[in-house]
């Protein structure tokens, strides 16, 4: 899959929930990217976040970098993601 058919096809619901997190009825959950979240912050989108207290935003991949502190590379291989090798003649 390529960077805009992984955007389309995986959810930011579904991602969070990968990592055990379930929103709340408004769609918040508690930030995973700062401490003492005692009260949830992190808005989820159907295609992002926005943490309202710590200003941590991004999509699938900024989320799942953030949570494996992996580059783009590895998180789009964590999402589905493949690299297609070119043929040189």
């Amino acid at each position: 899959m390529t960077t805009d058919e992984i955007k389309k096809s995986v959810s930011m619901h579904e991602v969070v929930e990968r990592y055990g997190y379930r929103p709340n009825r408004a769609e918040f959950i508690s930030c995973p990217f700062h401490h003492g979240d005692r009260t949830p912050s992190m808005k989820i989108y159907k295609r992002d976040y926005h943490c309202q207290a710590c200003g941590n935003h991004g999509d699938v991949f900024t989320f799942v970098m953030g949570m494996e502190r992996c580059d783009f590379k590895t998180a789009f291989s964590i999402l589905g993601g493949t690299y297609e090798h070119s043929k040189t003649d």
